[in-house]
């Protein structure tokens, strides 16, 4: 349906969807991968060989529907953000059923409190928000009103995130996310120029001021190199001769970025240390692309990041962020590894999660399967 009629001069909002104003920002010890197996001759009486046993797929579980049976009404003196609709003759339910439905298919991690009836929400790209609902006051008490609230970060892509949340909630088609909403166009690096051209080299070079910047004491200081970093590792923002030669540069193991980028990701950060906890995750998302990049493990941190990786898939319930990245990362570990099967097993959790309330870690989760089957 279309959007309700205006607010109450009381509250004085835009229950119409307005785009959201944006302001862009100016060694670890070694350990050697176990050996594999070999195969061993058995000397008993000839047996019938049994079929091989491949694991079963794991039960698809339900969808996760957030399901609220009242929600608070709208403060009298409150007043609400551009970003928020009303929805007429609709109920707590199904605009909260509709709310969890959007926020997993677009892959953003919520957290559901039922008592004040909001979301608090992260996207795959450090963007922290939330998600209210409210029931409306004198004429629009026959409706429920949704908000969102941007807490903290900029995304290139969050006004499309926003315009689906509240387009879902009024029951309208939201339109996938798209995978380079958050790209910016590519700088350089197209491949069929000469090559006498040194851009992978002013490219490195800019690693020295990375390191610089990642050796200040303030996190927040460290947070600018880490989202330079990222940019300069992804080859959609930056083509891949760049990625590439960046990537291979902080993988050595002689390298303090490299190591840096290391620290982040073997890190523990409290679940509420939100600067901690977005490092870990560019982190994760800087392997992630210097993996895909280089396409090797370096083997000098193979063992430290396969247990690290590997806790994040356990953990996917309490991280689903964490959890998608680690995925991506381990992605690459599968070809070699040493104990295929303990493998299956985080990612067969961590797909029973993104099944339920994240698509994209239900994807990379179901990648990393069919690779080991």
């Amino acid at each position: 349906g279309g959007r309700g009629a205006p607010a109450p001069s009381m509250v004085s909002p835009n229950f119409g969807a307005m785009p959201m104003p944006f302001q862009l920002p100016g060694g670890t010890s070694s350990m050697q991968m176990p050996a594999g197996f070999g195969g061993q001759i058995n000397t008993a009486p000839m047996k019938a060989a049994p079929m091989m046993q491949m694991p079963a797929a794991p039960s698809q579980p339900a969808v996760y529907k957030w399901q609220l049976h009242s929600v608070p009404q709208l403060p009298q003196m409150y007043t609400l953000e551009k970003t928020a609709v009303f929805v007429p003759h609709s109920t707590p339910g199904l605009v909260a059923e509709r709310v969890s439905g959007v926020l997993r298919e677009r892959s953003i991690e919520a957290a559901y409190d039922d008592d004040m009836a909001k979301v608090t929400c992260n996207t795959t790209d450090g963007v922290n928000f939330r998600v209210k609902l409210y029931s409306g006051r004198d004429k629009y008490s026959h409706g429920i009103i949704v908000e969102v609230q941007r807490r903290d970060g900029v995304s290139i892509g969050f006004h499309q995130h926003v315009q689906a949340i509240l387009d879902a909630a009024e029951g309208k088609k939201t339109t996938p996310p798209s995978h380079s909403m958050n790209a910016l166009p590519m700088v350089y690096d197209d491949e069929e120029e000469d090559d006498d051209i040194p851009h992978a080299t002013s490219s490195t070079s800019s690693l020295v001021m990375i390191s610089k910047i990642l050796s200040f004491r303030q996190q927040e200081d460290q947070v600018l190199g880490m989202q330079t970093l990222s940019s300069l590792v992804d080859p959609v923002k930056m083509g891949k001769q760049t990625s590439k030669a960046v990537s291979n540069e902080i993988m050595r193991e002689t390298s303090e970025v490299g190591a840096k980028v290391l620290q982040y990701i073997l890190s523990r950060p409290s679940h509420d240390d939100e600067t901690a906890t977005n490092l870990r995750i560019m982190g994760l998302g800087v392997l992630a692309h210097s993996l895909q990049s280089t396409g090797s493990v370096p083997e000098f941190v193979r063992s430290e990041l396969r247990s690290r990786l590997l806790e994040d898939l356990r953990e996917a319930e309490q991280r689903p962020r964490a959890a998608l990245m680690s995925a991506k990362c381990l992605e690459h570990f599968v070809k070699g590894d040493h104990d295929t099967m303990e493998l299956n097993e985080a990612f067969e959790a961590s797909l029973k999660v993104g099944q339920s309330r994240h698509k994209e870690l239900m994807q990379a989760s179901e990648r990393c399967i069919l690779q080991i089957r």
